[in-house]
């Protein structure tokens, strides 16, 4: 029975000798001893080859590429003896994942959250295993997010722009002016990328960078922008005057307001809470009280009712235009207290009472020096 990779030893044939065993080579085995003295014996020996696990994965490219909404299918094959189980390994894998028969893994929509590499694991039941590698890439259009879509600047500033761009294929980004005008890195901007931050730096901002700028992004899929402007009026004011007046008929209102250039105006309206009435407005001159970029304004409103709430809203001016409206703010004014004037009443009413029941006399008075 001697083969290739198989040889009897110790020369009477006792000793069998299988040389890189294979899964064929597994089965039973019948020794076999004779001599010129009876009947022969034998002995049956049950061999099992065992191998490490392989395993194979579909498709055998080892990647899926998909767009967004279409399906996922991925699977893997394993041999070796003991039989193998499969199992699967991805960094945030979960249970709308399903894992069918034939060690398939089948996803009926994907979406970005998909993407990425999933292990499939081969492993027996003598703790021997292995692994296939099967990266999924998901497409999809470009996205562009802008975290500040106005930026408030002044002259003379370093200023940076930004936005956040997504997709698959990775996406070209370029930075472009109102006119269409394309912008590459020089004296005047810096053009700056990060991942998914790409950031455009004006230096030393003139009066003529202000106004729009263009983050355009584009894949193979699609191309999309998203502006963002910088702008030199003020940001909008935020009122700092408590709610509850200390007077029946004036109220002093205040604000702040940031702005790089020095504020011209303020136009102030306001009118009773809840009324669908005309607002008054009131022109208000700026002060010159500011600290840095910050501007605050004081103004006492006059002829107003006790008790009773009002709404105002106001928005500033600077030499590059208005502020956008301030959130409206409530304030009431305080209730009237009219006990004094029901004394003085009641002293009246006992004098006059006083005089009617007494003779008319001529009444004088005198000081008396101590």
């Amino acid at each position: 029975m001697e083969t290739c990779r198989s040889t009897l030893d110790n020369g009477d044939g006792s000793s069998f000798h299988i040389s890189s065993a294979q899964i064929e080579d597994s089965g039973e085995y019948e020794c076999i001893a004779d001599n010129s003295v009876g009947d022969p014996a034998s002995a049956v020996i049950t061999v099992e080859v065992v191998s490490a696990p392989k395993v194979y994965p579909d498709p055998k490219s080892g990647l899926v590429v998909v767009k967004e909404g279409e399906p996922i299918e991925i699977g893997c094959e394993a041999t070796g003896d003991p039989t193998p189980v499969i199992s699967w390994k991805k960094p945030g894998l979960d249970k709308a994942i399903k894992v069918r028969e034939g060690n398939k893994i089948v996803i009926s929509e994907a979406d970005r959250s998909h993407a990425g590499s999933y292990e499939c694991i081969a492993n027996n039941s003598l703790g021997i295993f292995t692994s296939a590698i099967i990266r999924v890439q998901v497409l999809y259009a470009p996205e562009i997010e802008t975290p500040h879509p106005w930026i408030h600047a002044g002259e003379g500033t370093n200023v940076n722009i930004s936005c956040i761009v997504r997709g698959e294929p990775v996406p070209s980004m370029m930075w472009k002016k109102a006119d269409g005008q394309t912008i590459h890195s020089d004296d005047h901007y810096r053009v700056m990328s990060n991942g998914h931050h790409h950031t455009l730096e004006v230096l030393n901002l003139q009066e003529e960078d202000f106004g729009r700028y263009e983050c355009l992004a584009s894949n193979s899929l699609s191309s999309t922008s998203e502006n963002v402007h910088i702008i030199g009026t003020p940001q909008v004011p935020k009122f700092t005057s408590k709610p509850h007046g200390t007077q029946g008929t004036k109220y002093t209102i205040s604000w702040t307001v940031d702005s790089h250039t020095p504020v011209d105006e303020y136009s102030l309206m306001y009118r009773k809470k809840s009324s669908t009435g005309e607002w008054e407005s009131k022109t208000v001159p700026a002060s010159e009280t500011r600290e840095g970029t910050a501007h605050t304004q004081m103004f006492q409103l006059l002829d107003l009712e006790p008790a009773t709430s009002y709404e105002a809203v106001v928005t500033a001016r600077n030499k590059f235009g208005w502020s956008k409206q301030s959130d409206a703010f409530v304030f009431t004014t305080k209730r009237e207290d009219k006990t004094a004037d029901k004394v003085t009443g009641v002293s009246s009413t006992y004098t006059l009472s006083l005089i009617s029941l007494v003779p008319v006399a001529f009444i004088s008075f005198r000081r008396i020096l101590l």
